[in-house]
């Protein structure tokens, strides 16, 4: 396990604090049981998180569905705790290679797709995070190190991220969405923009929109950066009215093509790997 902490042991004589008692949280479970690390749970619904919980933890991690400025969120932080989301705690324990895949529409499709493409080449790769099992879930179990990671990312789980290292992102599109969670548009394109700061010299893939709206806030993108502009010729394979020729899938499929030709997977190959996948 790669981190920075000082001093790991000593953290670990005091339970770690799980905020959210759903699917994310439980993962956190599942992988604390795994290096038998107590912890306890708390929920809104249930066991309530207050100041003398937080002085008998040493961290506290939290579900996606909890707000940076979540009342509990800010308690811990008062009291000086390391806080940090379940994605980011997961990726602690991390060594697969791990491609993040985010998008305001048809990330889970550009995640599952990929997926299907690797393994039907013999390739093996899982797709986690937002979609299928959380990455502390799935890290709890037998994972082998070679396996590739497709890791859907939400904004709630992108921003403040610190652990995670891909080898790649891939952003399909950019729309107001998530304002429920987000002060406002800028807030929410920069959380998802956090990814970029993670990835180094890694392979990064964008929708026009993404670029667009990098241009509109004065965001420098990555050096190297591709943008992919979704193509009626790169869905000419497949069925007419099949429906990954449609927004937004069919910038799924340019993503997805360029992201596999850049990884030696070309043609007929790809397109034999997804003829029988379904959405």
């Amino acid at each position: 396990m790669g981190n920075d902490f000082q001093d790991w042991e000593k953290m670990r004589r005091k339970p770690v604090a799980i905020l959210g008692a759903g699917v994310s949280g439980r993962g956190v479970g599942a992988l604390l049981d795994r290096i038998e690390w107590e912890y306890d749970t708390y929920d809104e619904q249930g066991r309530v998180f207050g100041i003398t919980e937080a002085r008998t933890c040493s961290l506290v991690v939290f579900s996606p569905g909890f707000a940076p400025s979540h009342p509990w969120i800010e308690l811990a932080r008062a009291e000086n705790l390391l806080v940090m989301g379940e994605m980011d705690f997961g990726a602690l324990f991390l060594d697969n290679p791990v491609v993040a895949v985010t998008g305001t529409n048809g990330k889970t499709t550009l995640t599952t797709l990929l997926t299907q493409v690797w393994n039907a080449l013999g390739k093996p790769a899982v797709a986690a995070g937002n979609v299928g099992l959380p990455l502390c879930e799935l890290l709890a179990g037998d994972l082998d190190r070679g396996t590739l990671m497709f890791l859907e990312v939400s904004s709630f789980q992108a921003q403040g991220m610190e652990n995670l290292s891909p080898m790649g992102v891939l952003w399909t599109n950019f729309e107001e969405d998530h304002l429920d969670h987000h002060k406002n548009e800028e807030e929410y394109f920069l959380a998802k923009a956090n990814l970029f700061d993670k990835v180094g010299k890694g392979c990064v893939m964008i929708g026009r929109s993404v670029a667009e709206k990098a241009a509109e806030l004065k965001h420098a993108l990555p050096d190297g950066a591709e943008v992919v502009d979704r193509k009626t010729e790169d869905a000419s394979f497949l069925p007419e009215g099949h429906f990954l020729t449609s927004f937004p899938q069919l910038e799924n499929l340019s993503i997805a093509k360029a992201f596999a030709r850049s990884q030696g997977i070309e043609g007929d190959d790809f397109n034999q790997a997804i003829l029988s996948y379904q959405p």
